[in-house]
């Protein structure tokens, strides 16, 4: 029998020929009516700040990992809202990303310094929205809008496809 060379891979984070897929966490994060999203410059697109859940970490653990290295902030509370599987098209792949999405909070004083703050790379930067111009924008996932109007304590769960 052939040995077969196993890559470890960090992430929850893995490409078959032009597919990806991915486990995701996220988070929702209000001032006011205002909504902070990582804005990604050479798409347009706008995405909840969050990133990949790597291997044998928590959702919650990754989401607080994810703020800690991207805004230098703790999160002070965590609540699971939705979770969402998102087919769609992103640059060359068709990809299937997981997404965990919690409202979070941190300490009240911390949310001013948050604007034009660059998440892991110079391609990507923080921007405070309108909630009312979301309907504008390219977004993932696609149906923010919808749960956001009803951040109740049930967990939502929305499927999104553009192909």
């Amino acid at each position: 029998m052939e040995e077969r060379e196993i890559k470890v891979a960090e992430d929850w984070d893995f490409t078959v020929a032009n597919e990806m897929c991915a486990l995701r966490a996220s988070g929702i994060v209000l001032r006011g009516d205002k909504i902070l999203l990582d804005h990604v410059l050479d798409t347009g697109e706008y995405w909840l700040p969050g990133g990949h859940v790597k291997i044998g970490e928590t959702t919650e653990n990754a989401l607080k990992r994810e703020f800690q290295e991207e805004v230098q902030l703790e999160l002070s509370e965590l609540r699971l809202v939705a979770v969402t599987e998102n087919f769609r098209h992103w640059q060359d792949f068709k990809t299937n990303f997981i997404e965990f999405i919690y409202s979070v909070k941190f300490d009240e004083g911390s949310y001013a310094d948050l604007t034009g703050l660059t998440a892991d790379d110079d391609n990507v930067e923080k921007r405070w929205v309108a909630i009312s111009e979301l309907s504008n924008l390219t977004i993932c996932p696609t149906e923010l809008p919808k749960f956001l109007t009803d951040l109740s304590k049930n967990v939502q769960h929305f499927v999104s496809k553009d192909f």
